[in-house]
């Protein structure tokens, strides 16, 4: 990070490491605290595009509970709908 951004340069959060492997970063202490304030408020929302087989007619959410698949191996999903899992909201909205 610091070979590009410079020497005040640091990573400030990675967004969704499995998936899309983005790393946010810095050039300054002001943008960092700034950024990490906000992931920490929740202030910022993801969002991201998919390509899926089949046809998605129209728009739909889903709000269910997920956990993190501490065993990931034969199954390769990193996380799975659990009741006791942390409340995850998604809404799904058709492109083409």
């Amino acid at each position: 990070v610091r070979y590009h951004g410079g020497q005040h340069a640091n990573a400030v959060h990675r967004i969704d490491k499995e998936t899309s492997g983005l790393l946010l970063a810095s050039r300054h202490k002001e943008a960092e605290r700034f950024f990490k304030g906000a992931f920490e408020r929740k202030a910022i929302q993801k969002s991201y595009r998919a390509w899926v087989e089949g046809r998605v007619e129209k728009p739909f959410s889903v709000d269910a509970p997920i956990l993190l698949n501490q065993d990931y191996g034969p199954t390769k999903h990193k996380v799975f709908i659990y009741p006791d899992g942390k409340r995850a909201y998604t809404t799904f909205l058709p492109l083409e």
